[in-house]
């Protein structure tokens, strides 16, 4: 029948197949945001550190969330963690969020839209890596 938006696929470059539609984007940016206020002043960003810090904000978000978080928590953390790096170690979520293709354009506040924004492929199925 009808398919979640984060879908469970094998494979390195299934996991940035997603359906791109303004809940995913607002949902990232959401995660993202509370990711951001979680995070604690340090000198040193670290994958560790990014890893717990989804992961506890994870366990304490509403069902809504639960897709995008389980997709950063098995799939995503290695990636963001070297993108935000090369991105000079801050945290941006609306930036972030198009990374893994959650949002589509940079986004600095979650859409008020519900409507699927189009979907940009490679011609394969699945989303460019970059």
């Amino acid at each position: 029948m009808g398919q979640s938006a984060v879908e469970q696929l094998d494979g390195v470059n299934d996991i940035w197949k997603v359906e791109t539609t303004s809940t995913t984007c607002e949902s990232c940016v959401l995660l993202l945001q509370n990711v951001k206020d979680s995070m604690p002043a340090v000198i040193k960003f670290t994958e560790e550190m990014l890893h717990d810090v989804i992961m506890n904000v994870c366990s304490s978000t509403p069902q809504a969330l639960r897709e995008i978080c389980e997709r950063f928590e098995t799939r995503v953390v290695h990636e963001l963690f070297m993108w935000i790096v090369k991105m000079e170690q801050r945290i941006q979520p609306g930036r972030e969020c198009t990374f893994p293709h959650f949002c589509t354009t940079l986004t600095t506040k979650p859409s008020t839209t519900t409507e699927a924004q189009p979907s940009t492929t490679t011609g394969h199925g699945f989303l460019p890596f970059f």
